[in-house]
């Protein structure tokens, strides 16, 4: 969802709206807790760069606590472990906050470029973050590490999500889309390059992933 929100919230049952004040600024995005106990919404100022998160009670509807601003534009954000919220920005920053205090927790990236798209497993293990339109990272929410090289694809990331399982990555791009091995057994880095080159279809490159051509599938073994 995106602008300006005079009735944010709405019934499904009669198709009333639930909440009548209007939220200040233009919504960015929105996405509800795991258990479906919080909503949390991004809100930007189109009149000047900063911008907030705010925490609201699903069950009434009502704001919880302050907002968390932020120094610069707000583009996406998710719920990740214990109810903590992970926020990307239009400058490439991706923040931790404590859902429960609104305490800002760290980052875990900065001056990455433009964050587009945020996911995280179900497991509430990984969060993987688009960045620069083409370009995906992963990185493990317990210890705050990348859990591998950056995932480039072929043009603009339109899909971006985890399978059930919590092992495999979806993106999808353009007429391309594609699953990304993330057992941690298949990442050590000194196999990581011939894994990913015999089982996901990929180059890597720079350390970035990158996918073979028709010609190079074609002539790659058969997985076992």
């Amino acid at each position: 969802m995106a602008g300006q929100a005079s009735s944010p919230f709405w019934s499904l049952s009669d198709g009333r709206a639930v909440v009548k004040e209007s939220l200040p600024m233009t919504v960015s995005g929105l996405v509800f807790s795991p258990d479906g106990q919080w909503l949390a919404t991004a809100c930007n100022d189109e009149t000047s760069l900063p911008g907030e998160v705010r925490l609201w009670n699903a069950q009434v509807w009502q704001p919880i606590g302050q907002p968390l601003r932020h120094t610069d534009g707000v583009s996406c954000l998710a719920f990740g472990l214990d109810s903590q919220i992970v926020t990307g920005t239009d400058n490439g920053h991706l923040r931790l906050w404590d859902g429960h205090t609104g305490a800002a927790r760290g980052e875990l990236a900065r001056r990455l470029g433009g964050i587009g798209k945020l996911a995280v497993s179900p497991n509430g293990r990984w969060l993987a973050a688009s960045f620069n339109y083409r370009q995906v990272q992963v990185w493990n929410l317990a210890t705050r590490e990348v859990l591998m090289p950056p995932i480039l694809v072929q043009s603009a990331l339109e899909v971006l999500g985890f399978a059930p399982d919590g092992r495999y990555l979806l993106t999808s791009a353009g007429d391309c889309a594609s699953l990304w091995n993330l057992s941690p057994a298949t990442n050590r880095l000194a196999d990581l390059e011939s894994t990913i080159t015999r089982l996901a279809g990929v180059h890597v490159v720079r350390g970035a992933l990158v996918p073979l051509t028709a010609a190079e599938l074609a002539g790659q073994p058969q997985a076992p």
